[in-house]
């Protein structure tokens, strides 16, 4: 801890202020990548659901967009032949709601150190109904 740190409480206060403003912006970018893949895991269950592709393009389908999908983005993870079932699983649970923006991206000013919870977690609670 810096002299200044030890003896300036207006300075002190400001510098952990900063740190919290840290926090929160990590918190928040978080929540917006987190949206993001929700999004696009859902609009993949839609194209393979809406295009019937299991059906139209074979009973190895699953194994076949893995490996294409695998291929044209080498250093993403998540598409296994099972992964992409659960993805069209997680389309067929949730194609009738509307996606709004998460509750984590209305943090207010006074709230800045609480963490809200994201709609991934309300997606899960609405799957252990359905199951």
């Amino acid at each position: 801890m810096s002299e200044l740190m030890r003896s300036d409480e207006e300075y002190r206060r400001w510098i952990q202020e900063l740190g919290n403003r840290y926090k929160v912006s990590q918190i928040k970018a978080s929540i917006r990548v987190n949206n993001e893949m929700l999004m696009y895991y859902w609009s993949v269950g839609r194209d393979i659901t809406e295009r019937r592709a299991n059906s139209k393009w074979g009973n190895k389908f699953f194994q076949n967009l893995s490996m294409d999908m695998v291929d044209m983005i080498p250093n993403a993870k998540g598409f296994s032949p099972t992964n992409l079932r659960y993805m069209m699983r997680f389309y067929e649970l949730f194609k009738d709601i509307s996606i709004v923006p998460q509750v984590g991206e209305q943090l207010l000013e006074d709230q800045e150190n609480q963490i809200l919870p994201q709609v991934g977690e309300q997606f899960q609670m609405a799957s252990n109904k359905v199951m």
